[in-house]
């Protein structure tokens, strides 16, 4: 399977894989925030269970 999607973005014009560069690191951005977000909710909950 990723043989197959690194030919389909081999593909690609270079204005195409430079959108498509700038969503992966538009995800992996929002990837990283949402597990520091889930890290921050888990810390808050442990932290309630201490009352």
């Amino acid at each position: 399977m990723e043989h197959k999607l690194q030919q389909a973005y081999e593909s690609l014009v270079p204005g195409d894989q430079l959108v498509i560069d700038a969503m992966i690191v538009t995800l992996a951005k929002k990837d990283k925030q949402i597990r520091d977000l889930v890290r921050a909710i888990h810390k808050d909950l442990e932290g309630s269970d201490d009352g």
